[in-house]
């Protein structure tokens, strides 16, 4: 068994690189770190957030990764340098979860907002804003064609939308408690 010490708060998400032998960890104590599986040893830690860091999420390469943060932002970073190269700025609050497109030239974010937004890689732009929940969101995902995605919600319900319309085509109801996670 393998553990990996290095975080000073909660370790609030865990992802395998898609590229390397490596984790990547996401905490409340405002880090994201980069880590050796075998061995458990520090590769990268990647600092710049004010607040929490709620999730870290890999792009299909493994050459970037973003970040979601209590301090209402997402940050995309370069794996190997551990730069910061962007941060989405425009959520009103704790930004939940934060994902790359499966061709990596979008980013969607899920927040307490009670919105999600695409965001264009390439300028750090929203694309679009889906609203529609009554509560927080807790997550969203795109499909595998990038054609919808999935968002959660504390309101019991899970939605789905369509991207190039950004209008929601189903709601999923009729759980008695929040819905958590979309993969």
């Amino acid at each position: 068994m393998q553990s990996f010490l290095g975080h000073n708060s909660f370790v609030s998400s865990v992802v395998f690189s898609p590229d390397a032998p490596s984790v990547l960890t996401a905490s409340w104590d405002g880090t994201a770190v980069l880590w050796n599986i075998d061995h458990g040893q520090l590769i990268q830690k990647f600092t710049g957030h004010k607040d929490y860091v709620n999730t870290a999420a890999f792009c299909k390469t493994g050459t970037s990764m973003v970040t979601a943060s209590g301090d209402g932002t997402a940050m995309i970073w370069k794996v190997k340098t551990g730069h910061c190269s962007q941060t989405l700025i425009g959520h009103g609050g704790v930004v939940c979860s934060a994902v790359f497109s499966a061709d990596s030239r979008t980013v969607l974010t899920a927040s307490n907002d009670l919105t999600a937004r695409i965001w264009i890689v390439e300028s750090s732009e929203c694309a679009c804003i889906f609203r529609g929940h009554s509560a927080v969101l807790t997550s969203a995902v795109f499909s595998n064609d990038n054609t919808r995605i999935v968002t959660t919600s504390a309101d019991y319900t899970a939605k789905s939308w369509e991207i190039h319309s950004c209008q929601c085509v189903h709601t999923f109801s009729g759980h008695s408690s929040y819905v958590r996670k979309a993969r």
